[in-house]
């Protein structure tokens, strides 16, 4: 169950690949919150995931 707990939380995040500021957003977001950068990725499944 824990693994679907955490593939759910990490579904609805974003990261900044100019400033690496993390966003929550059920959508894609169209620029980062904190510099206005428009490149954006979907957060990486790592090791030390919550």
């Amino acid at each position: 169950m824990e693994t679907i707990a955490k593939e759910r939380r990490l579904k609805n995040i974003w990261v900044c690949m100019s400033c690496n500021n993390t966003m929550r957003s059920p959508k894609k977001m169209e620029y980062c919150n904190k510099c206005g950068a428009i490149k954006i990725r979907a957060k990486k499944k790592g090791k030390n995931v919550k």
